[in-house]
């Protein structure tokens, strides 16, 4: 028998109602009806014109009415190139399961030092002889450079640069910080040292060109032709990693934490949902009041169940030869170490994953959760 879908579209007017993102009393619109039974293929149809479901309860936002148009954000998952932000939140994820490590990891720790080390600041002892430097007439040449320097700067008392041309170092100063420049001379009469070995010294040459010449020689050498040649020292390039790669990641034998991903079926409601029911409402209550402040009388059971539980699909015929999962509603639960972290509300569509809520434990939001999970998303419509 051919499934159906049956739904009541609410015609009562057109009226504004509250809006939960700005908190306005009356300024929401849009258009509902109630799915009693919902095809796959029927919502997919929906979805793609701009509805959405909450439970059984379908709505399109009137987008140039209502306050805050919500769009839906689409991914081709097949297309999708791993950004480095989301890298970054794929190595986390992995260093925390497999060393416990909660820290942003060592890049900041290294990016903070050398922005120390490159703050330097240098100063004259205190215990230079002031005497003696006066005893410095002028400096005429630097060696091994062309720069002219002013010989009327030079017979000046201080001991030091300034970085600005227009401070003046006194022998007083007991700590003066000094630059690395030497300021050239307008001074004409100051002729500099040239060398005419210097202009005749051939460019310095890396090292890294030196030795691929070399290993081009023996290569000759041992009968190859220049093409052939060329191409062994090739450099290689490097293959960046896909989103399996980081998802499957190696762990070390004896990790610090274990993650478990379970895909169950949520409406009609499976006996392994049944057996985890009172932990994924008990994580979406703390969830709610942590995030979204919302009072406890707020989070009841009847809300959660249906909002979050419920679904117009009917669960179709497995198919025994397949082992993907059937079109319908599903709770993708994260459990670490045996612990419930995070739940994803899912509907496994004809032509898409659309995720309907995620919430997750606000004591492990340093994990990004949030940004895993959609990643996840992609690797379960990639398999």
């Amino acid at each position: 028998m051919t499934q159906r879908s049956i739904v009541e579209y609410f015609s009562g007017g057109h009226k504004g109602y509250r809006c939960g993102y700005c908190n306005s009393t009356d300024s929401c619109y849009s258009h509902g009806m109630w799915a009693h039974v919902l095809t796959p293929l029927d919502y997919q149809n929906l979805i793609d014109r701009g509805w959405r479901r909450s439970g059984k309860y379908c709505y399109k936002p009137t987008m140039n009415v209502t306050c805050c148009p919500l769009y839906t954000i689409r991914c081709e998952a097949k297309k999708f190139v791993l950004t480095k932000s989301q890298k970054k939140v794929l190595k986390k994820v992995h260093r925390f399961l497999a060393y416990g490590d909660k820290s942003k990891g060592s890049e900041g720790t290294l990016a903070d030092k050398s922005d120390q080390d490159m703050d330097v600041s240098f100063e004259c002892p205190q215990d230079i002889d002031m005497q003696s430097l006066k005893r410095i007439k002028k400096i005429k040449t630097i060696n091994h450079s062309d720069i002219k320097t002013d010989q009327t700067e030079a017979n000046t008392d201080s001991p030091c640069v300034s970085d600005s041309q227009s401070d003046k170092c006194d022998s007083s100063d007991q700590t003066t910080k000094s630059s690395h420049t030497v300021q050239p001379s307008s001074d004409t009469s100051s002729s500099p040292l040239k060398s005419s070995n210097l202009n005749s010294r051939p460019p310095c040459r890396k090292a890294k060109e030196i030795r691929k010449e070399r290993k081009l020689q023996k290569l000759l050498q041992r009968g190859m032709s220049e093409e052939e040649a060329s191409a062994c020292i090739k450099p290689k390039t490097n293959e960046s990693k896909s989103l399996e790669d980081f998802l499957h990641a190696p762990l070390p034998p004896k990790p610090a934490h274990k993650l478990e991903l379970r895909l169950i079926p949520c409406y009609p409601k499976s006996k392994e949902f049944l057996s985890t029911f009172d932990e994924t409402y008990n994580l979406y209550v703390k969830y709610q009041m942590a995030v979204h402040n919302d009072a406890e009388d707020e989070c009841n059971k009847e809300g959660y169940d249906m909002f979050l539980v419920e679904s117009p699909f009917e669960k179709p015929e497995a198919s025994s030869s397949s082992p993907e999962p059937s079109y319908g509603s599903y709770h993708q639960q994260y459990w670490l170490d045996g612990k419930l972290i995070a739940v994803a509300v899912l509907d496994i569509l004809p032509y898409c994953l659309s995720s309907v809520y995620f919430y997750y434990d606000p004591d492990y939001s340093f994990l990004s959760l949030g940004t895993y999970a959609a990643l996840r998303y992609c690797s379960l419509v990639i398999l």
